[in-house]
């Protein structure tokens, strides 16, 4: 038994698997307002938008990494083009210390696709650097800000 389970630990650590990382819990755990007047709900094992009686998007935790800001998370109640794919979320604090996320990939097939593209831009996230550039938008977009829900201040 030991054997297997250390088998199983090699491996995901060989093949990149995110599953390691998995009970971690966001260091950004709460209830915001979003700069769009979207409510964003993040929790031990997952992230909820929408509003408090009907939360239309669910995301479910596959792993979180605190140190690099990043949760994978299985898109598990969403429109039926999206149910079942893979997000990642990144979150920042900007120089004011003012708390932004951006849901970098919100369509890949596995969490590990997921994971392996690359971050958001961080350097300036209410100008932009989320998502991916275009010739149309070659800055990204702007990032969303979280502002912690009246009732927890």
């Amino acid at each position: 038994m030991k054997r297997l389970f250390l088998i199983t630990i090699i491996s995901l650590f060989i093949l990149g698997g995110t599953s390691a990382l998995a009970d971690e819990t966001p260091k950004i755990v709460g209830d915001y307002i979003d700069n769009y007047g979207g409510l964003q709900q993040i929790s031990n094992t997952e992230w909820s938008m929408g509003s408090p009686d009907d939360p239309s998007l669910i995301f479910t935790y596959t792993s979180v990494d605190n140190k690099n800001k990043v949760i994978i998370a299985k898109n598990t109640k969403n429109s039926p083009k999206f149910s079942g794919k893979f997000s990642q979320f990144d979150w920042t604090y900007d120089k004011r210390g003012l708390l932004w996320y951006c849901q970098q990939v919100y369509d890949a097939d596995t969490a590990k696709q997921a994971a392996d593209r690359p971050y958001a831009d961080t350097s300036d996230p209410c100008s932009g650097g989320c998502g991916i550039r275009t010739d149309e938008h070659p800055q990204g977009f702007p990032w969303s800000q979280l502002i912690v829900y009246p009732d927890q201040q």
